[in-house]
């Protein structure tokens, strides 16, 4: 990510289920001051728990957006990248935005050509993958 480590000193995370000793506290720190993370709307974060492919992409595209890399999408122009893909109404819609930036800078392809399999849970390669994609982009 092209952003200066001064622009990593965000806010203490609120989260109910994190706390300052545990051992990813500083880098959520600045991933929550980044706009990268947000949480769960019940003020959790979930460490522990698995992450889908939905989020993944997320998270790296609200990268490409904290670096100026990528703009946010409307909507509509939201809907227009995601509509090639057959199961793109179970896109959850608070990552549909997010989501459609991934894909149409190349950091999220489909499953197969017609599916992007949002709900999937995530693997290390599909996570190392997507961020390789990000570094790539220079």
């Amino acid at each position: 990510m092209n952003v200066r480590p001064a622009d990593l000193n965000g806010a203490a995370p609120a989260f109910s289920d994190v706390g300052q000793r545990d051992w990813f506290y500083g880098e959520l720190t600045a991933a929550v001051g980044t706009g990268i993370i947000k949480g769960y709307e019940d003020g959790t974060f979930r460490p522990n728990a698995p992450v889908t492919r939905e989020q993944v992409a997320v998270m790296v595209a609200r990268a490409l957006v904290a670096d100026g890399r990528a703009t946010a999408l409307s909507p509509a122009e939201a809907a227009a990248v995601l509509a090639p893909f057959s199961d793109s109404r179970s896109v959850s819609s608070w990552a549909a935005a997010d989501l459609a930036i991934a894909v149409s800078k190349g950091i999220v392809t489909g499953q197969t050509a017609t599916t992007l399999d949002p709900q999937r849970g995530a693997t290390r390669a599909t996570a190392a993958v997507m961020i390789a994609r990000y570094w790539r982009m220079g």
